[in-house]
């Protein structure tokens, strides 16, 4: 519980205490408690991405009450945010690879057909999920570097950014 307030003021602080860009990042879904093994894997992702930039931060978002995005909330050093999911295991690498490539190439289609026989629908579902996931991800970054962009909750236009009318 401690640890999950530490988190949480982190988020709020590098988030520039802006409360409406906070509030955006809140899905109405609180995780539980990882895995231990999954919480020591995004551990060592963060201490390594702390570790080598000091002008980047990166903080596990599960363990905040406040961010529902992503495994990851990283400050860039351009002082842009980032929002990363951290996944483990064979299909999510073929999914990873895959993405990887044109969209528009045969060998994509290819290697699709290939995953989709040896793995079925499971796959497709992961592979629709790490979509989704991404789509919020890019929409949540937009939001928070922009201060504009589409609310990732109610898919409908947001401003945070206000500047009060000069009378």
């Amino acid at each position: 519980m401690l640890l999950r307030e530490v988190a949480d003021s982190i988020a709020w602080q590098i988030l520039g205490d802006d409360g409406t860009k906070v509030r955006a990042l809140i899905q109405g879904v609180f995780p539980g408690p990882s895995q231990s093994a999954q919480l020591q894997s995004m551990l060592a992702t963060v201490n390594k991405l702390n570790s080598e930039d000091k002008s980047s931060f990166a903080l596990i978002t599960d363990i905040t009450s406040c961010i529902q995005v992503g495994d990851l909330l990283v400050r860039l050093p351009t002082g842009q945010f980032g929002f990363y999911e951290l996944k483990e295991g064979m299909v999510n690498d073929h999914i990873e690879s895959l993405l990887t490539m044109s969209p528009t190439d045969h060998a994509t289609r290819e290697r699709f057909g290939e995953l989709v026989s040896k793995y079925g629908k499971p796959f497709t579902k992961q592979l629709e999920r790490v979509l989704r996931q991404k789509q919020r991800m890019q929409l949540a970054s937009d939001y928070i570097n922009e201060s504009v962009g589409i609310d990732i909750q109610f898919n409908r236009p947001k401003i945070t950014d206000v500047k009060p009318r000069s009378t």
